[in-house]
């Protein structure tokens, strides 16, 4: 499967075409919520230091 998504979300979605059990849905739920997070943490990340790592690239 993984080569047949280049992103964690494509994976995921394809993963919720299958007949799943209730706890496996809300595995998938909680991997969700992680990956979002992540992101956003990350993309709060170089917002806040974005001026910082572009003076210092130069």
């Amino acid at each position: 499967m993984g080569n047949l998504h280049n992103t964690i979300w494509g994976a995921i979605e394809e993963v919720r075409r299958y007949d799943l059990a209730q706890y496996e849905m809300l595995s998938l739920e909680e991997l969700l919520s992680a990956v979002s997070s992540t992101n956003n943490k990350i993309k709060e990340y170089f917002e806040y230091h974005s001026e910082y790592l572009a003076n210092t690239a130069m």
